[in-house]
C-alpha cells in the first residue's frame, strides 16, 4: 500500500481545498474571509501564549484581540488591495507553488514519506487544475454559441496582465 486510509482521506480533502484556492484573490470571497479569520485566531492564540507570563489576564485579551484584528482586518485590507481576481492565483503556475509547498510541509511537518507527501501535492494541484478548467468551460456559452469576456483568464500559465506578480 503507498498510503493508509487516513492519508487517503487527507488527499481527497487537500483536492477539495484546492478547488478553493484559486478564488482566494476574489474580495467577496467567503473563502478569503474565513482564511483570514483563521489566520487571526491563530496569531490571538500564539500571541496569548507568548505573552503568558509576561502580563496580567486583561492584558491577554486585550493583546490577543488586537492581534485577530491586526490578522483578521488589516492583513485581509492589504492582501486584497494588492490582489485581484483572476491574476496570479488563477494560474497553473500559483497551483503549482501550493503543489510544492504542500508537498513540502506533508514531508517536513507531518513526517509523511516522499512519496505520500509528494501525492498530498498532486492532490492539490487536482483540485486547483479542477477549479481553473471548470471557470474556463462555464466562460463559454454554448446556447448563444459566443465566448464571454472571461474567456481565457481561467487557465493561464501565470499572469500575463502583471509579470512581476509572477517572477516573486
Amino acid at each position: 500500500n503507498l498510503m493508509n486510509l487516513n492519508e487517503a482521506i487527507a488527499g481527497w480533502c487537500l483536492v477539495m481545498i484546492g478547488g478553493v484556492l484559486p478564488d482566494i484573490d476574489s474580495n467577496h470571497s467567503k473563502v478569503v474571509r474565513a482564511l483570514f479569520s483563521v489566520l487571526g485566531g491563530i496569531a490571538a492564540v500564539l500571541t496569548v501564549v507568548i505573552f503568558t507570563d509576561k502580563i496580567p489576564i486583561m492584558g491577554l485579551w486585550i493583546a490577543g484581540t488586537i492581534s485577530f484584528v491586526t490578522v483578521r482586518y488589516g492583513c485581509w485590507y492589504i492582501f486584497t488591495r494588492f490582489t485581484v481576481h483572476r491574476g496570479i492565483f488563477h494560474s497553473l503556475l500559483a497551483g503549482c507553488l501550493f503543489a510544492t509547498f504542500t508537498a513540502f510541509l506533508a514531508f517536513q511537518s507531518v513526517g509523511l514519506s516522499e512519496e505520500v507527501s509528494w501525492l498530498m501535492g498532486l492532490s492539490l494541484l487536482i483540485g486547483y487544475i479542477i477549479h481553473l478548467l471548470l471557470d474556463e468551460c462555464y466562460s463559454v456559452d454554448l446556447t448563444n454559441a459566443r465566448l464571454k469576456r472571461s474567456f481565457g483568464t481561467a487557465l493561464k500559465l501565470f499572469d500575463y496582465r502583471n509579470i512581476g506578480n509572477s517572477i516573486v
